[in-house]
This record gives structure tokens, sequence and C-alpha cells, in this order.
């Protein structure tokens, strides 16, 4: 057997492993609803009946008793309105644990997935006592606000999953002008997998530094830098790692906040200005930046 039938041989193993596994466990639920439409003498047969006479009398009886309908109403509502919700929140939540990750990100991830192990019979009084509060007893609004808090913990740790997705897509996004939104939706959602490597930059024009400087959380990585490059010079910046190569040219590019001093670009302030408006370009090493 050659190695290519050798791995067929085995997807097909597994791809028919997977089938029955699956139908094992969807088979129950798909007994429930073909015995919804038996009549009572053909859900009690003996042995079970694959082939009769469909009907929607139980349907017609459960309707009759109640509201059914209405029931299932609330329950569809409910339970998209919460999933709206919790995606809302736990979406930004996540995008900027995972992107501007500060020394107390992984203690608040700890803490959301702790809440998940408190018994719910532990916050059903606190719930009660605070829904009758607000006049939110026997209401929807009381029910979304629930799922959604009890989803929310891990809802934000599988988003924040995004953690994974390199650093340098998202800044090439926003040289190009992409929003927030964009950057969400357009580079972040179709990206499976990208490897990571430093990014190298480019510049052209007469950028000029004046005393520039960067910190990150009371440690200086650029003390006060005078740099100034001429039209058409090339300029290459030469040092160990970690001595604040790539921080001084993303301070150029607006990728990082200058935290003193400003950054000129032929004769104009663009200390304050947004990436995607200081008509710099940048070449970033990452071997595909937008898959296709």
């Amino acid at each position: 057997m050659t190695l290519q039938q050798s791995r067929r041989l085995q997807s097909l193993l597994l791809g028919t492993l997977a089938w029955a596994i699956a139908i094992l466990i969807f088979f129950p639920i798909f007994w429930m609803v073909l015995t919804s439409f038996k009549t009572e003498i053909d859900a009690f047969a003996t042995p079970p009946q694959f082939i009769f006479t469909p009907t929607l009398e139980n349907y017609l009886h459960i309707n009759e008793r109640s509201n059914y309908f209405s029931y299932a109403w609330n329950s569809v509502l409910i339970s998209f309105s919460a999933t709206a919700l919790c995606l809302l929140i736990s979406v930004p939540a996540a995008y900027s644990m995972a992107f501007y990750e500060t020394q107390r990100t992984k203690g608040t991830l700890l803490w959301m997935l702790s809440t998940k192990m408190l018994p719910p019979v532990g916050v059903l009084m606190p719930i009660y006592l605070l829904a009758k509060s607000f006049g939110l007893l026997d209401t929807r609004i009381a029910l979304i606000i629930i799922y959604t808090l009890i989803n929310l913990p891990i809802v934000v740790w599988m988003v924040y999953l995004l953690q994974g997705h390199p650093q340098d897509i998202l800044e090439a996004a926003r040289l190009d002008g992409a929003t927030l939104w964009q950057e969400m939706v357009r580079v972040l959602l179709p990206i499976a997998k990208v490897a990571w490597l430093p990014p190298s930059e480019a510049h052209h024009g007469q950028p000029e530094n004046q005393e520039s400087a960067k910190g990150f959380e009371g440690f200086s990585i650029i003390k006060g830098i005078d740099l100034e490059v001429n039209d058409k010079e090339f300029v290459v910046f030469v040092g160990p790692s970690g001595c604040g190569k790539s921080t001084l040219l993303r301070l150029i590019a607006g990728l990082e906040e200058v935290s003193e001093g400003t950054i000129e670009l032929d004769g104009r302030d663009i200390t304050e200005v947004t990436p995607a408006k200081r008509d710099l370009a940048m070449v970033f090493q990452t071997y595909a930046l937008y898959r296709t």
C-alpha cells in the first residue's frame, strides 16, 4: 500500500467514525421529532415503527391546552437577544484584552472564568431581589440579562483566542485606513492562521524626531531621541535586540503613541495624526498580510 493510499484509508476511517458518533448523538433528537408526528398507538408500538402515517394531532392538542407558539417565540426571542447582547459586549472586551494587554488582563480573565464555578443556586436569591427591585419579574428583559451574564465569561475566552493573530496585520490595516470595525470584520475574521515575523519598515520623505520618547509601564524604551532624515537619504538602525529600533519606527509610523516630544514629516507635525493619514509606507516581513 502506497503512502497516498494509506492516507486515504485513514481519512475514510476517521470520516466513518465521525459520522457514526454524530448519528449516535443525533439519533435521540431525531427519534423525538419523529415520535411527535405519530399517533399514541404508533408511538407505543412494538417493535418501533419507522414507516407510519404522519399526523399533526399532537401539535394541535398542545396548542389547544396552552399558547405553545407564544412560549416557543419567547424562547427564540430570548436566546437570540441574549446571544446578540453577549457578542456585543464580549467581542470588544476580548479584542482589547487580546491586543492591548495590561498587567491585569490575565487576572481579569481568570476571575471571569472562576464565576462559572459558582453554583447557580448561590445567586438565585440576589437575582430574584434585584429583579423585584427593578420591576423585572416575569419579563423577557430579566432573562436576557441573566443568560447574557451567564455566557459572557465563556464567550470572552473564546473570542480572546484572536490574540493568536499577528499584530502586524492589524497595523497594516490601520495604515490602509481601516476602522476598528473593518479590522475585526475584514481582517481578523477571515484569517485562520498566519505566522508572525518581526516587521520591517521603509520611510520616504523627511521625517524628523524632536526629543521623542517612549515608555511602557514605567520603563523607558526611547529616551529623548533627536533624528532628522533628509529626502532621498537611506537610513539604517543597527543595535541589539530590544534597544528600540522597531519601537522608533513604529513611533514614526503612528503605531505607538509618543510619550514625549514631537514627530514631523516634511515640516508637518504628525504626532497626533492617525497612521492612515501620515502618508507613510510600511513593508512587513509577514509572508501574507491579507489571505485570499
